[in-house]
């Protein structure tokens, strides 16, 4: 399949997803002299699922380990394996079930501060919230002066990663903030090496083990800490935003989602067990995150 070239003014200034389709259409379109943009669907499954291990992260992904280390998102082949296989007991769904509580406590009573106020602007509001979830599910931590310092430090980090495609100096106030999260990381691993398990992320991933009984770093489980808070924290808000938006679009299908979750729930929250029973509300997760993959 022959390429479609897009001029470098198109690379130079960051573009919305609707935007780069719009120009490239399907197949392949080189974006400058060392970039793809991949948008047809068959190809678009060979490199993610039928022949993954052919292909390796790139210089984005580089860029992003000298931030954020090298976690399971930015590994590659069998290194990404093995780290899988050690990380993913912290998330199965027993695990998953033990922090549903806390999430549906904390969005309830963030929900009603929304009601309160009324019209607001969503993304600071959401990334409030999930900061919230992030940190108590992480480290059993409320959002105290520390963690605040280590939120401020993370948001001066994905600010600079998020020109991705544009090389550049890495500014002194980026280093700093990658200063403080080492230091802050290094602080809570210790403490919870001390104290055991608390039900924790990070207690899970200190107790995890390798087939022969040995266990992540403290490395190791730092990168595995940047991961999971890019993962919790803006990847999450974004996905939730770009949902609430297209429900706004789409005022019939947000009064039958309210329909089912009042048919399953009444006036109960909504517990874990209620999910699977949720088909629309599935449903909308899984459609937000064709249209608008946030990561």
């Amino acid at each position: 399949m022959e390429a479609r070239t897009l001029g470098p003014e198109v690379c130079v200034q960051p573009l919305n997803l609707t935007t780069v389709l719009d120009l490239a259409g399907d197949g392949l379109t080189a974006l400058g002299d060392d970039a793809v943009l991949v948008s047809d669907p068959a190809l678009i499954e060979q490199i993610l699922v039928s022949d993954f291990r052919s292909f390796r992260k790139g210089r984005a992904a580089q860029r992003m380990a000298g931030m954020l280390g090298r976690g399971s998102l930015l590994l590659d082949g069998d290194d990404w394996k093995q780290r899988r296989r050690l990380v993913q007991p912290a998330f199965k769904k027993r695990q998953i079930e033990a922090i549903y509580d806390a999430v549906v406590e904390r969005t309830v009573d963030h929900a009603n501060r929304w009601i309160r106020v009324g019209r607001q602007d969503l993304r600071p509001a959401l990334l409030s919230l999930f900061v919230e979830l992030t940190v108590h599910n992480l480290f059993k931590a409320s959002v105290d002066e520390r963690m605040g310092e280590l939120i401020d430090a993370w948001e001066t980090i994905f600010a600079f990663l998020a020109d991705r495609f544009v090389d550049k100096e890495v500014p002194l106030e980026v280093e700093d903030a990658r200063q403080t999260i080492a230091d802050t990381l290094w602080e809570l691993i210790g403490e919870k090496r001390r104290t055991g398990d608390d039900g924790s992320l990070l207690a899970m991933l200190i107790a995890a083990r390798h087939e022969d009984g040995g266990q992540l770093t403290d490395q190791e489980l730092r990168d595995e800490v940047m991961t999971i808070f890019v993962g919790g924290y803006e990847t999450s808000a974004t996905a939730l935003l770009f949902a609430l938006g297209l429900l706004s679009r789409h005022p019939d299908v947000a009064r039958r989602h309210r329909a089912e979750v009042g048919a399953r729930c009444g006036d109960r929250r909504v517990q874990g067990a209620d999910l699977p029973a949720m088909t629309l509300n599935r449903n909308i997760v899984s459609e937000t995150m064709r249209l608008f993959p946030p990561s």
